[in-house]
């Protein structure tokens, strides 16, 4: 399964996918745009200071890659990620969140909450699951498995896998709201599926022959029913 602790450098190139994908407006040229978040002349870097302080929230988070990816000047690049994710850049928001969740300050995991929130009411599906994470252990906030449920949902259905077993597991012990044995084999039918021949694959393959096990005709007619919507519109697994 893959983990939500991406290494620094690929967490770097993650966030510059996210950046073309969630920015608020289109980038005409995404080529032009990627070669030029690595090399800023300092006209360029005094134009999007100016822009970013005037309030665009994309201007702060292409100046946070700057310092982040070529200076590797911390300061710098934690003010324009911390001002791009207050000023509502999706990209912005979810890496900022990551940040205070991972710091040992109790305040910084509040805030941590708020901040993957605000990334995945707008879709992100990183921080739906990342989301979803905190809901269930507590952390940052109080416990509430029903919301947990949810998210983890949203992100299966967005074709995040590593969400689709929490799902699975949620469904079919009754965490965060009633069991539903029929949904979660369905659930496990379209992973194995997806994943056959992983190591992710063979995992729930022994998910799906317990669940198998303990259903009874009615409801086995019922997941198939159910699997063949899933088919249909749950997404497969984008890369990053």
């Amino acid at each position: 399964m893959k983990s939500f602790l991406i290494a620094p450098f690929w967490n770097a190139l993650l966030l510059i996918v996210c950046f073309g994908c969630a920015s608020q407006k289109a980038d005409p040229d995404p080529v032009q745009h990627l070669n030029s978040s690595f090399e800023l002349s300092r006209n360029e870097r005094v134009k999007l200071s100016r822009e970013a302080e005037a309030g665009n929230a994309d201007a702060a988070f292409r100046l946070h890659l700057f310092y982040e990816l070529t200076t590797s000047d911390r300061r710098k690049a934690e003010k324009w990620l911390k001002l791009s994710a207050e000023l509502g850049q999706t990209a912005a928001e979810y890496s900022y969140a990551r940040r205070l969740r991972d710091s040992s300050r109790g305040e910084d995991h509040i805030k941590s909450v708020e901040f993957f929130m605000r990334a995945a009411r707008k879709g992100d599906r990183h921080a739906e699951v990342a989301l979803a994470d905190l809901l269930e252990s507590g952390r940052g906030s109080p416990m509430d498995l029903g919301s947990a449920r949810m998210w983890y949902e949203k992100a299966a259905r967005a074709g995040d896998y590593d969400a689709g077993e929490k799902l699975i597991e949620f469904l079919a012990t009754g965490k965060g709201g009633p069991v539903d044995r029929s949904m979660a084999y369905a659930w496990a039918n379209l992973l194995y599926s997806r994943l056959r021949g992983s190591v992710t694959g063979e995992s729930v393959l022994a998910t799906k022959q317990t669940l198998r096990s303990g259903l009874t005709a009615e409801e086995l007619q019922r997941s198939e029913k159910e699997l063949a919507v899933l088919e249909k519109t749950v997404l497969p697994e984008a890369d990053g």
